[in-house]
């Protein structure tokens, strides 16, 4: 290698830094002058007390940088610079100069991008993954990670998955370790993980009672100075949506099943998409709702045939123009798609909306492949919408 090449990309020198410790907390400590290394070769970054020590105080490999940041503007006589590391390690850097923090930006860049296998995609997920099935283990149980959604991340957010799924696992402890002993908390657990600008709303928990299944939601964000910030419900949160007695009525908890007129038209849609057993039509509630009048009055004007219909024609529909595109005159083909990856639907139900007596709204649920093989079948989500837009114009069933 010419050694000019060798001098641009093994950087190292003395720099004034302070390492932060935890989501948010600002470190007092004071900054210390240490000799940094960022080593190429070896795909690591070390940090020794003083150029002469021959072992370094720290290593941090390539797979634990997150990113580098300019962190804000000049500051008294100092350039400052980020170093983010995984758990939020954050290490802050005092410079002399501009051309100084941009030769040592540019030499921790050249590092992440050299050495990206582990912020790939499928390695992110994978570790993940090892996390949720330890923490079934561990809880007694059933917590799953949905990947459907993950695509629409931004690289520079999807490399703190990790850190957004042990947030997620942080709450369903909490839940466990707290109102175990009672009989009504969720057993099964799907965890999302999306961005507060990405594609999927930025909706909190919505619990399922008939499975004693919750879906909770982790929004990572980037906020003006360039932190990373995780939004999740915590555990006080989940316990109001199970403990409302609203869904234990069985009015309103068998609402669809218990309507005949309803149970035909899932049967319909069921035997349309190819799907052996009934098309599910499922309630989750978001927030904690207590007036029982109330809600069953809203079902009665927005959950009815008549809006299980609509449904119905939309996935004709849908199906009817990818086939318009694609030139194919066989609308079964892509109707068969959906009943492969589209496993359900759930009406999503808070105070919020019943009390403004808006149309509901929906949470389309996918198998583990959808994401992988289907991707073209979200278009589904905006035609479901639609659906809803039009059922809410056809007014309340007579009781």
């Amino acid at each position: 290698m010419d050694p000019q090449t060798q001098k641009e990309d093994n950087v190292m020198g003395v720099v004034r830094c302070v390492q932060e410790k935890g989501y948010g907390r600002t470190s007092f400590l004071t900054y210390k002058k240490r000799f940094w290394v960022v080593d190429q070769t070896q795909g690591r970054i070390e940090v020794y007390k003083n150029d002469q020590e021959p072992f370094p105080l720290a290593k941090y490999n390539a797979s634990e940088v997150r990113g580098v940041i300019f962190s804000g503007c000049k500051q008294n006589k100092f350039y400052r610079l980020v170093l983010q590391l995984r758990h939020a390690r954050n290490v802050r850097f005092r410079l002399n100069s501009m051309a100084e923090r941009d030769r040592w930006y540019a030499a921790i860049t050249r590092l992440i991008e050299r050495y990206p296998a582990y912020n790939r995609d499928q390695n992110v997920l994978r570790v993940a993954q090892r996390r949720t099935m330890i923490a079934e283990r561990s809880l007694g149980v059933s917590i799953t990670l949905a990947i459907a959604g993950l695509s629409d991340i931004p690289d520079d957010l999807l490399q703190y998955l990790v850190e957004a799924v042990d947030m997620a696992i942080g709450t369903i402890s909490s839940v466990v370790q707290k109102y175990g002993s009672e009989n009504d908390i969720p057993r099964r657990y799907t965890v999302t993980v999306a961005t507060a600008s990405g594609s999927q709303p930025n909706i909190g928990p919505q619990y399922d009672p008939t499975t004693r299944s919750l879906v909770m939601n982790v929004t990572i964000t980037r906020d003006i100075m360039g932190n990373v910030r995780f939004s999740v419900a915590n555990s006080s949160d989940i316990m109001k949506i199970t403990q409302s007695h609203v869904w234990r009525d069985p009015r309103i908890e068998g609402w669809i099943t218990t309507s005949k007129s309803c149970v035909a038209v899932c049967r319909d849609i069921g035997e349309l998409l190819g799907i052996k057993k009934p098309f599910p039509f499922t309630f989750q509630w978001r927030k904690n709702l207590r007036d029982t009048v109330r809600v069953e009055q809203y079902l009665r004007r927005h959950v009815h045939e008549d809006f299980l219909r609509n449904v119905q024609q939309q996935i004709v529909q849908v199906a009817e123009e990818f086939g318009r595109d694609e030139g194919v005159t066989d609308d079964s083909v892509y109707i068969k798609y959906i009943g492969d990856y589209v496993s359900g639907i759930a009406i999503t139900l808070d105070e919020k909306t019943v009390d403004a007596d808006k149309p509901p709204e929906l949470f389309v649920t996918t198998t583990v492949e959808y994401q992988q093989r289907c991707r073209h079948a979200v278009v589904m989500i905006s035609r479901y919408f639609e659906a809803y837009r039009k059922a809410a114009c056809c007014g309340p069933v007579a009781t």
